[in-house]
Formats: C-alpha cells, sequence, structure tokens
C-alpha cells in the first residue's frame, strides 16, 4: 500500500480501523507500507494497481505519472475513484493495459493518521472501460475476477457492471443532490439517511 501524509503513523504504528464490515482491527498492516510507487522489476511485477485516491485530474503530478514506473504491459489498472471519463488518461498513458473502472459506495473517513471509521457497508460496482486495443470478452473476463477478488472475503458486496459509466453518471446524480443539502444543514450522508 503506498501511502502518502499517513505513511509515518501507519508504517510504525499500523492501522486501527472500526468497520460495520469488518469489526475493529488495532494495528493491521497491509503486506507492505510505501511511500511511493515502486519500480515493476524483472520478476517483481502488480497483477492489479488499485488507485484510491481523491481524483484530481488538474493538478500536478498526474495520477498517470505516478504510478507509471510500477506499470507493466499485463498490468491491470483499476479506478476506485470518482468523476466521469477519469479512464482516458490512463488509455492514454497506458494503450495496451487494461483499466477496470470502480464506483464505490462506502462510509468511511480517516479522522486521524492511521485510524479508519467505516460506518457504512462496502458496496463496489465494477467494470471495464473499453480499451479498442483489448479483447471486450477478456476485458470482461478479467473484470468478473476482481469482483470475485474483491468479495471473497465474505463481508463486501462487489458486482459486476457492463455498463459501469451509467453507474458513474448515477452516482454524480446523487452527489450532486445530496452534497449541497450536507453543505446547507450541516450534517453528514449519515445523518442526512437518518433524519426524516
Amino acid at each position: 500500500m503506498v501511502l502518502r501524509s499517513n505513511y509515518e503513523t501507519v508504517k510504525e504504528h499500523g492501522f486501527n480501523i472500526e468497520s460495520c464490515d469488518h469489526g475493529s482491527l488495532t494495528g493491521w498492516w497491509p503486506t507492505e507500507v510505501v511511500d511511493r510507487v515502486p519500480i515493476a522489476e524483472e520478476g517483481q511485477w502488480f497483477e492489479y494497481i488499485v488507485c484510491a485516491t481523491k481524483n484530481v485530474i488538474d493538478v500536478p503530478p498526474s495520477l498517470t505519472s505516478i504510478i507509471a514506473p510500477a506499470v507493466t504491459p499485463s498490468t491491470v489498472i483499476v479506478l476506485v475513484q470518482n468523476g466521469l471519463n477519469i479512464e482516458k488518461p490512463f488509455l492514454s498513458a497506458f494503450p495496451s493495459n487494461m483499466v477496470l473502472s470502480g464506483v464505490s459506495f462506502i462510509g468511511s473517513s480517516e479522522p486521524q493518521h492511521g485510524y479508519i471509521k467505516n460506518d457504512f457497508n462496502d458496496s463496489l460496482v465494477i467494470g471495464a472501460f473499453h480499451n479498442p486495443s483489448v479483447d471486450a470478452v477478456v476485458e470482461e473476463h478479467t473484470a468478473r475476477k476482481f469482483v470475485e477478488l474483491y468479495g471473497a472475503g465474505g463481508r463486501t458486496k462487489c458486482t459486476y457492471s457492463a455498463d459501469v459509466g451509467w453507474t458513474r453518471w448515477r452516482k454524480l446524480i446523487y452527489n450532486a443532490r445530496l452534497n449541497p443539502i450536507c453543505a446547507i444543514t450541516d450534517l453528514d450522508t449519515g445523518r442526512i439517511r437518518l433524519a426524516d
């Protein structure tokens, strides 16, 4: 896991997690915690690179340049980010790679470095953003394989979508009406859902 501002805390203490899906975990570490994207070397490559950052496309450095050292021709890039057409820069930068597009519906925050609060169930919709240089059947197979991997623990919901673009638009419309209401009422989305 590549971390930025919370790197030192997590490297030393791991994550403390309060999760409605996974319960309480104290001092949980990913297999490896690093502060920069590793370079893919012979014998060490990454089947998937999962990008779960805030998508701010016009602020340098670009995410494509950040992950470039780890991308090999067989790497599948998975974007679990908000936004429309966020996949296009990845197809441009990595024209032979598969790009999976993920829309996440989850309530989670990191109120302090290394402390994760997950208070709304994890639900992820995944589909392939079609790359003309990759067979569509292979893309679908790869997306369905990722769905199986993500949901293998049995506590998260991950579904395949042949039209993940539609799901992206749906979430955008959801956020476009909910975000101003939260700002006006000074309530978070959880409290809004509980309100009359």
